[in-house]
């Protein structure tokens, strides 16, 4: 397994098979903030390419999570995560056809 950061989240990669085949999918788990989480749920494909997440740019990417403040009870209008202590973990599947899927909860 591999661990990279960025900004102030982290990325743990998770290799299937060793060494990976081209027909095997890359999957990561994303450790962000709230202020991450929101660019990521803004723009998938873009926050995942900028960050260098995986190997082979991303094509395509949908997130199957709710927006940043849907899982909250109560939410502020001026929330910070490091005030909060809210952390998102998001799991990411790379498909070699270079589609991505997204899912995510906040922790």
């Amino acid at each position: 397994m591999n661990c990279i950061a960025f900004a102030e989240g982290s990325v743990l990669k998770i290799s299937t098979a060793a060494p990976r085949r081209a027909t095997d999918p890359e999957i990561a788990i994303l450790q962000l903030s709230d202020q991450e989480y929101a660019a990521l749920h803004k723009n998938p494909k873009d926050f995942v390419n900028n960050n260098h997440v995986f190997e082979q740019p991303v094509r395509e990417m949908v997130m199957q999570s709710p927006a940043p403040n849907a899982m909250r009870v109560t939410a502020p209008a001026a929330v910070d995560s490091a005030a909060t202590g809210t952390t998102w973990l998001v799991l990411v599947r790379h498909r070699p056809d270079s589609s991505a899927v997204g899912a995510a909860v906040a922790a």
